[in-house]
């Protein structure tokens, strides 16, 4: 298994050009993130310094919304692999490190997770705050299903999800 590494840029330049002013928002480069993450690749994002040597400030935004967001969520990417159960679902991806799966919800609608699983998690709960989720696990099926809450306004709902 070879290392991966996905290239990105913030917006549409590998350098600097003083008219690219089409920045991919702060959710977008946390999604490019997490899904680096569940794929277990590396990911290189590049910056285009001003001429003078300064970042622009578009870009030094995005890292600020990014750090913040890093506050909150890094053990949910940093030292994680991809999970080996949980492929890419139409809600979002997983992590996985240490006996628990993060499930990034990135689908903001998403009002139900069905996650294949053979066995039976011991706590399923929003991350960080550690709110336990109302879940039902079908042993039989091999999966499990997470009830979300009515609203999802934060740019990715984790869910730490630990087994037995």
């Amino acid at each position: 298994q070879l290392p991966l590494e996905m290239c990105q840029t913030m917006n549409g330049m590998w350098g600097y050009k003083v008219s690219d002013t089409n920045y991919k928002s702060v959710e977008e480069l946390v999604e490019l993130i997490v899904r680096a993450a569940a794929k277990g690749s590396n990911l290189l994002l590049n910056i285009g310094p001003q001429p003078n040597g300064q970042l622009p400030a578009l870009s030094l935004d995005r890292l600020h919304g990014i750090g913040a967001w890093m506050e909150q969520y890094s053990e949910s990417v940093y030292g994680t692999q991809r999970s080996t159960t949980v492929g890419e679902q139409e809600w979002g991806v997983a992590t996985e490190k240490e006996g628990r799966t993060f499930l990034h919800v990135l689908d903001r609608k998403a009002q139900r997770l069905t996650v294949p699983t053979a066995r039976k998690p011991r706590r399923v709960a929003a991350f960080p705050s550690g709110e336990l989720l109302t879940t039902t696990y079908d042993k039989r099926a091999g999966k499990l299903t997470v009830e979300l809450p009515a609203h999802l306004d934060v740019i990715d709902y984790v869910v730490e999800v630990t087994l037995k």
